[in-house]
């Protein structure tokens, strides 16, 4: 994320989660950075429906509903679209 995308990302009060499956819960950190949250995806829904989407990051709206989907390499770009969308300016 570059200093744009993490200013976007702290005025939408983002927060970063990482999914894991019931055997991986256990094993290693919790994710790339201390403020990560770790959750759970014991029945594998997740893990499915990642499985059958070409993008493997999604981010979600307060109401749990996806706003947008990308690759790890497209989530600066994305955050500033969807700043453009929601009327956010810098």
């Amino acid at each position: 994320m570059d200093a744009a995308a993490r200013r976007i990302w702290q005025r939408l009060d983002g927060r970063a989660l990482v999914v894991r499956s019931e055997v991986e819960f256990g094993a290693g950190p919790a994710g790339p950075a201390p403020d990560t949250i770790l959750v759970g995806d014991p029945g594998m829904a997740l893990k499915r429906w990642f499985a059958g989407e070409e993008k493997k990051m999604a981010i979600l709206r307060p109401d749990r509903f996806v706003a947008a989907t990308c690759g790890p390499q497209e989530i600066s770009a994305t955050l500033a679209a969807l700043a453009r969308v929601l009327h956010l300016g810098e």
